[in-house]
Formats: C-alpha cells, sequence, structure tokens
C-alpha cells in the first residue's frame, strides 16, 4: 500500500500536471487563433490538440482513482507506458516547479509503481527474476571484491550479502551487483529477465523503472544510515515481497 503522504504527493502533483496541460491547450488555441496564422486548419488542429490532452487527462484520473480507491484494474502496455515515459517525468518537472524536494517526489513515484505492480504483476519463473542490488551493500572496509554472481562472498555476515546471496540460492532466482544506474542497466540489458526487484536510492530507481520498461521493476530504496553509497543496509522482508509479487503475479497481461 501507498504511504498517505506519498499517495497525497502524487495525487497533488498529478492534478497540478492537469491543470499545466489545460493551461497549455487554452494558450495554444489563444494563439493559434491570434492573427499571427492563418484560419485554415486553426479549428482541426485545435481539436486534435484538445482530444489529445482530454485523452491524457483521462488516463491520469484512471489511474488517480486506482490508487486512491486500490482497485483492480487492468493496465494496458500502452497506459503503461504513458504513465512511466510521460506522466512520470511531467510529475517530476511539476515538482521542481512547485520546489517539492527531489527525494519525496521519488519516494512517491516508487511507491505508485510498485502499487501497480501488486496489482497487475505478470506471473514469472523464478529464473526470469532479477534480483539487482547496490554494490554500497558490501561493507566498505571489505577487502573481498565481489563480482555479479557474489560467488567471492566470504560469508561472514558482515553486512547484508550473505543473507541476499542465500535468498537468491534458495529461491532460484538470478542475482546481480552494480556500481550504478548506468551498469545497472547495462546488467538488465545483457541477463534480459522478465522482472526485476531493485535496491538502490531514489534516484536509480526511478530512471532504472523509467529506462527499463517494458519489463516490470519493482523498486526499494536503500537504508543509508552513513550517507549515500557507503555501508548501506535493506530490508530483507520488503527483498521477498518483492520476488513474490512474481512469482505469484497475475495471469493476466500487466
Amino acid at each position: 500500500m501507498i504511504k498517505e503522504k506519498n499517495k497525497g504527493i502524487f495525487t497533488a502533483l498529478a492534478f497540478f500536471v492537469l491543470f499545466l496541460l489545460v493551461i497549455v491547450d487554452l494558450g495554444i488555441i489563444k494563439l493559434t487563433n491570434s492573427k499571427l496564422f492563418s484560419a485554415q486548419y486553426i479549428t482541426t488542429f485545435n481539436m486534435i490538440l484538445t482530444g489529445i490532452i482530454l485523452c491524457l487527462a483521462g488516463i491520469i484520473l484512471f489511474l488517480l482513482l486506482a490508487f486512491l480507491f486500490n482497485w483492480r484494474i487492468p493496465f494496458s502496455s500502452l497506459n503503461r507506458k504513458i504513465y512511466l515515459k510521460l506522466l512520470f517525468p511531467m510529475i517530476i518537472l511539476s515538482g521542481r516547479i512547485l520546489h517539492i524536494p527531489k527525494d519525496r517526489i521519488q519516494q512517491s513515484l516508487i511507491e505508485v509503481n510498485n502499487s501497480l505492480i501488486r496489482l497487475r504483476a505478470n506471473k514469472v519463473r523464478p529464473d526470469e527474476i532479477l534480483l539487482l542490488l547496490p554494490h554500497c551493500l558490501q561493507k566498505s572496509d571489505c577487502n573481498i571484491k565481489l563480482s555479479n554472481n557474489l560467488t567471492n562472498c566470504a560469508g561472514c555476515g558482515g553486512c547484508t550479502i550473505k543473507e541476499l546471496s542465500k535468498m537468491g540460492t534458495d529461491q532460484k532466482v538470478k542475482l546481480a551487483l552494480a556500481k550504478g544506474g548506468t551498469e545497472a542497466r547495462k546488467v538488465i540489458e545483457e541477463i534480459k529477465p522478465k522482472a526485476v526487484v531493485a535496491v538502490a536510492c531514489e534516484r536509480d530507481l526511478i530512471s532504472g523503472i523509467i529506462d527499463s520498461y517494458p519489463i516490470s521493476v519493482f523498486g526499494i530504496v536503500n537504508e543509508r544510515p552513513f550517507g549515500y553509497c557507503k555501508d548501506t543496509c535493506i530490508n530483507l522482508v520488503a527483498i521477498k515481497e518483492g520476488i513474490e509479487i512474481f512469482l505469484q503475479g497475475d495471469r493476466s497481461a500487466f
């Protein structure tokens, strides 16, 4: 479930996006109706523009109702592409305009994405799931160089890598470590999973969720008791939940 504060942020920003779309539509209509443009085709252009904006507004409202009332509704590939590739970036831009802290916006979008996956996740085999972890989960004073398959881990228990490696083995899912968003995207391109459970900071998660489409990414924000990119931690229960969502899934198309 989405936290109420994050649901509120997403809802407010989504309505602000609707407001901006209406303002842009009215502004373009007013501009094209001025003497600067020929009257030919103007009416048709304005009707098409208004129709596109109304469709976007309808999809946004459709998603908002699903979030607010926890509806179990089908999300077509087109709808999913629109909210990931268009709505999410527009909400991030709206947050900047309103000077809302970036982390709060990103946390809200991550929870919204996870909520959609909970509603309509594809059921996949364990070997089709990638558990993608940040390199900063490893203790900074560890002398062992970990590879993507974690085979070099000594299992000392000094960090959560031991538990995560065991979880991956028990669940029979693929595991990989990445040092940042760029490397994470390369790992996904190489492994080509059907679903990803990713651990990272807010910025890397949001960019990964958007860029990895059409692959479903369940995002989990890491805990940073020592700041960014150093000795981070993760809630193992959240990892298990993400894996189970894809293992149980829904047989309908996401």
